[in-house]
């Protein structure tokens, strides 16, 4: 395939996969995003700490990535689905 790409596309360095930036997708987009994220419980988290991450996100905080994002909110999901509550 190297020799069929163009070389830019080939010789750079691995990227990882990032969810799009929250505020170019919309605010319907990113209060559908806050909304899962705030149906988690508070147990097993510590007080306040998943609207801390997720404002830490939307700021642009480089220590706070989009999978951490993801993944809080595909354990809401999860939760919603299977009617757990906790």
């Amino acid at each position: 395939m190297r020799d069929k790409l163009h070389p830019s596309w080939v010789n750079r360095p691995k990227e990882g996969f990032t969810i799009p930036s929250i505020a170019g997708c919309g605010r319907s987009f990113g209060r559908r995003w806050r909304g899962m994220l705030d149906s988690l419980p508070a147990f097993p988290f510590q007080p306040g700490s998943v609207r801390h991450t997720w404002k830490g996100f939307l700021e642009g905080d480089r220590s706070v990535n989009s999978s951490q994002i993801l993944t809080l909110a595909t354990l809401a999901r999860w939760l919603q689905r299977h009617d757990i509550q906790m």
